[in-house]
């Protein structure tokens, strides 16, 4: 979970457009922290609006497992 303003600085935009956005989408944070969903939803918005020029998306396939 993080902060809108953790999300603006990945992204590299101005957290004011965070907080639109999470106004726009009637996003219901906990405690003013954002979920990964949430996060993934508001990273969508910002590719299609033409604010960031890419998303990476993590998949199961990446992540390494010990097996014993």
């Amino acid at each position: 979970m993080k902060t809108a303003s953790k999300i603006a600085k990945e992204c590299g935009i101005d957290v004011d457009y965070i907080y639109h956005i999470i106004k726009k989408e009637k996003i219901i944070r906990e405690n003013f922290l954002i979920n990964k969903y949430q996060e993934d939803h508001i990273h969508q918005i910002l590719y299609f609006e033409g604010k960031i020029s890419e998303i990476t998306i993590e998949s199961k396939i990446n992540v390494c497992t010990k097996k014993d």
